[in-house]
């Protein structure tokens, strides 16, 4: 549920930092706007992937004697899932961290 929320709180925090890009007299360059569309597009792969994930793992296994040799296969599939989401949501941390500091340094007095 973590990433979920995670996700889905950076989303509208990107609408907020667009706000406050426009209201701000200065001129961003498009490398800053490309980093707040690549966030949005890593969390918004997140959230979707997480919500995958979570409905994989609702799955219920009635007789567990029964599974066969997938169920390994399955498992690793779950765990590098488990493993980019946590991957994309460290990346939408530091793209966030860099827009941000951007945003700083353009406020910011010299």
């Amino acid at each position: 549920f973590a990433s979920i929320t995670a996700s889905s709180t950076i989303i509208p925090l990107m609408l907020t930092i667009l706000s406050f890009a426009q209201r701000l007299e200065n001129e961003f360059d498009s490398l800053f706007y490309r980093q707040i569309k690549l966030t949005a597009l890593l969390s918004s792969s997140a959230l979707i992937m997480s919500v995958v994930i979570l409905m994989i793992l609702t799955v219920p296994l009635l007789e567990s004697d029964a599974l066969g040799s997938w169920f390994q296969a399955v498992y690793y599939v779950l765990i590098g899932g488990v493993s980019g989401i946590a991957g994309l949501i460290v990346t939408v941390v530091l793209i966030l961290f860099r827009s941000l500091s951007d945003i700083i340094a353009l406020v910011s007095p010299k």
